[in-house]
């Protein structure tokens, strides 16, 4: 026997109109290498293909997924643009800025308190911030949305996404913005801000040159997002424009909303310097080399954990009083910390990969360095699961009054958290009897899924849909539990004469 693969696993396919329907990259299947012995990773596999694949199954296999009840249109989608009242639009923008603005940190809510005035002056900006809100209340239907609110559709083929008015492809909207950028000088915008610092300005935050830094740092950290979500290559790599952010803007005087631009912009450098250590660490993109030993590994997985306990600490994810950079907003600080805790979960599944990989080898020796490995296999999955766990909890453990905003958060992000909860399933499935651990962490994948289905709002049906599909997942698995631990994939937890803990099994 071989390991199962996630394909095989999950009986993963894509739908036959996949390469035909997308001509971007994501839309040819890239399951390269396959996941080991079943446990998804962003280093083995798409998050977005794998969603876009278990939708796809369960349609195809007569699942029907519970669609909200049609509602009348509203003006905005039966009108042409230019026949939109006013009063319409103005209501449209005030929603934006209560409800949405924060998850789109490059506007400041001073540039949309005006509604008449950005419909006089800046009516592109009113027609987009129209557009956003539309998906969101009932009974409307965007035309199109900004960059970081392109519903997934486009990137895998979505079962049951809305086809009608047709959306801006994603990667055509992504290439535009980022070339339209690089045209406007963006990327050398830091140069003329340096300048301005220089001369000692009082104002630095109020300037152009800022804006267009900050927006050149937001662009970095959506193709940051975009290249984790679909394992692309990212489009705008480091470099010392983006390094030095943090230090060139420690002591400016700024808006919350770009110091967590920041904060994400710190987290993504942090990676990248893990990734000098162990190249496959920051190029999840690519297979592997494998060429560094167990204990090496482990060395920079466990300095990686203190960078980031180090780095929680400094954006505040530690409390007030141990926050070493100014203007972070702790009672806002919740996109920080799910930037924090899905890193987390990421570096945690690469470790756990590569652990299992190099246990699997020397499972057969009865040698000092195989039971070290198989100690180390539990705890890499145990903690990875956690993670998965951690990242997964991280918004349905907000509170009440914070968490209407959560229903406006881009689909990428209910992607990973359905994805997190896809890595606590399988580990079950596969470890579930050699770590009796892991059994607890299927009540919190119930709890998310609900809370996912529950988050659907409108026309946005992205968390309906995942939610339902990781409940339906979780049923399989509870129903299989007990045959599953029959099975030859997973070893006994415990030998009950010896008291001792027997060896992870895996196939041969």
């Amino acid at each position: 026997m071989v390991p199962p693969t996630l394909d095989e696993t999950f009986s993963f396919h894509s739908p036959p109109s996949r390469v035909e329907t997308n001509s971007s990259p994501v839309g040819i299947t890239r399951w390269g290498s396959p996941a080991p012995y079943g446990l998804p990773s962003l280093y083995t596999s798409s998050p977005m293909d794998v969603l876009g694949s278990l939708v796809s199954q369960q349609l195809s296999e007569g699942f029907s997924f519970q669609q909200p009840s049609p509602m009348k249109r509203t003006p905005i989608q039966n009108s042409r643009l230019a026949d939109i009242p006013q009063g319409m639009l103005v209501e449209y923008i005030e929603f934006f800025r209560v409800k949405i603005l924060y998850c789109v940190p490059v506007i400041d809510d001073a540039d949309l308190r005006d509604p008449t005035y950005v419909i006089q002056q800046k009516r592109p900006l009113a027609y987009c911030a129209a557009f956003i809100a539309s998906q969101f209340i009932p009974g409307s239907t965007a035309f199109a949305v900004l960059y970081a609110y392109r519903p997934a559709a486009d990137v895998y083929q979505l079962p049951a996404a809305p086809t009608s008015p047709p959306f801006l492809n994603r990667w055509v909207l992504k290439n535009s913005i980022e070339a339209f950028a690089i045209r406007a000088g963006l990327h050398r915008s830091i140069d003329d801000l340096r300048a301005l610092l220089r001369s000692s300005s009082q104002r630095t935050s109020e300037s152009l040159v800022f804006h267009k830094y900050i927006y050149w740092l937001w662009l970095v950290a959506m193709s940051h997002h975009f290249s984790l979500m679909t394992r692309t290559s990212p489009s705008i790599r480091e470099d010392s424009s983006i390094s030095s952010a943090v230090d060139l803007l420690r002591d400016v005087p700024r808006p919350p909303r770009v110091t967590r631009i920041l904060a994400e912009i710190d987290l993504y450098t942090l990676w990248q310097r893990a990734g000098r250590r162990d190249p496959g660490l920051a190029e999840w993109w690519c297979t592997p080399s494998n060429t560094q030993s167990p204990e090496e590994l482990l060395g920079v997985l466990e300095d990686m954990d203190g960078a980031l306990e180090v780095w929680g600490q400094r954006w505040g994810l530690r409390g007030e009083p141990n926050t070493t950079i100014s203007n972070v907003d702790i009672s806002a600080n919740g996109a920080v910390e799910f930037h924090f805790r899905r890193m987390h979960f990421c570096v945690a599944t690469f470790g756990t990969q590569h652990i299992l990989e190099r246990t699997q080898s020397v499972l057969d020796k009865d040698s000092a360095t195989g039971a070290e490995l198989e100690d180390a296999a539990r705890e890499s999955i145990l903690k990875s699961v956690k993670a998965a766990h951690d990242c997964a909890r991280c918004l349905v453990d907000i509170p009440p009054l914070r968490r209407e905003t959560v229903r406006y958060m881009s689909e990428f992000g209910y992607g990973l958290i359905a994805f997190c909860c896809i890595y606590m399933i399988q580990a079950h499935k596969l470890f579930g009897a050699a770590l009796p651990d892991l059994e607890r962490f299927l009540t919190s994948v119930e709890e998310v899924a609900t809370f996912m289905s529950e988050m659907a709002v409108a026309n946005n049906a992205a968390p309906r849909l995942y939610g339902q599909t990781i409940m339906r997942l979780l049923r399989q698995e509870n129903d299989d539990v007990d045959d599953a631990r029959d099975d030859t994939h997973f070893g006994a937890a415990r030998d009950f004469e010896t008291g001792e803990a027997t060896k992870i099994s895996y196939p041969a």
